[in-house]
């Protein structure tokens, strides 16, 4: 059965009586009849009226997410610095060498993993859209979109909060962003492009072949070491390695947020590139937010 939020191609009235309620006559695989143009459209105006639904979770979500903690929230705070402690040990004893970096290491780890932090939200935002919302997609009849951008809007809270741990260390570490940092919200489009719609296409995998998930999962773990945020892309450990840079569209991406926030320009200047990848992540994320939209009632109940 398709859901309320579905926009019917041909809406008929019942003429018979002038007090009758408007009829609404669904056929089988309707949403395949829309363009991409008119999902979109309708998906932000399901999202738009459940808004408050939105509110409500996510904040039940970040509420609980350190409710039985002992500093709660500021764990988020803590977070950047306590990810690369291990980094900055293990260069001291010369077990890490990280290549020539021309910033403080500490600086140049914390901001290269916040941005991959932001990407990896996205991601994760994207993949857990219907597993999260389980119990409530069997019981409730709402536009699962919804979900969607309550998981992409509570990280980025999270991303918020622990963005402040990244400026300070960059002002205790004598790094003073200028004023092209300002494009840094900007840089972070591509990112929520390329990770949602990965995540959307991992959602849906998961519903129908968890095999395949746990086979995307060590990918993703594996995705961070091709993109030079550990190292420097001057000198990385090998040459396949540096092969693999070159062609990882994440090293544009990513490294792109690092560089504006530090330098104010893109990674190695290549613009062309950097908006060649933007746009193809447009692309996927559009691409995606269709094939979700169109699959959806068949993943929930192959949920059931």
């Amino acid at each position: 059965m398709q859901s309320d939020t579905d926009t019917p191609t041909r809406p008929h009235a019942d003429t018979r009586s002038s007090a009758a309620e408007p009829l609404t006559i669904y056929r089988a695989n309707m949403r395949h009849d829309l363009s991409f143009i008119q999902t979109l459209v309708l998906m932000g105006r399901n999202v738009w009226g459940a808004r408050e639904l939105i509110r409500q979770l996510m904040w039940r979500d970040l509420t609980a997410q350190y409710k039985k903690s002992y500093i709660g929230a500021l764990w988020i705070l803590a977070g950047p610095i306590m990810a690369v402690v291990p980094w900055l040990f293990a260069a001291k004893v010369n077990v890490y060498n990280p290549g020539d970096i021309t910033i403080p290491l500490a600086v140049y780890l914390v901001v290269g993993r916040s941005c991959w932090s932001v990407f990896n939200g996205f991601y994760t935002g994207g993949a857990t859209t219907l597993g999260q919302g389980t119990a409530l997609v069997m019981q409730v009849n709402y536009p699962h979109e919804a979900l969607f951008i309550k998981q992409i809007l509570a990280g980025l809270v999270n991303f918020s909060l622990s963005f402040v741990t990244t400026i300070v260390v960059m002002l205790v570490s004598g790094v003073y962003p200028g004023w092209g940092s300002l494009l840094f919200p900007l840089t972070l489009l591509p990112l929520f492009f390329l990770g949602a719609a990965m995540g959307l296409l991992v959602a849906m995998i998961r519903i129908v072949a968890y095999d395949l998930d746990r086979i995307i999962t060590i990918i993703m773990s594996l995705l961070m070491w091709t993109t030079p945020l550990l190292y420097s892309d001057t000198n990385p450990p090998s040459q396949i390695l540096r092969t693999i840079n070159e062609y990882n569209p994440l090293t544009y991406l990513v490294c792109s947020c690092r560089e504006v926030l530090i330098h104010g320009r893109l990674y190695n200047d290549a613009v062309g590139v950097y908006f060649a990848c933007a746009g193809v992540a447009f692309l996927f994320f559009v691409i995606s937010l269709r094939l979700f939209y169109v699959s959806e009632h068949k993943l929930v109940e192959r949920m059931l």
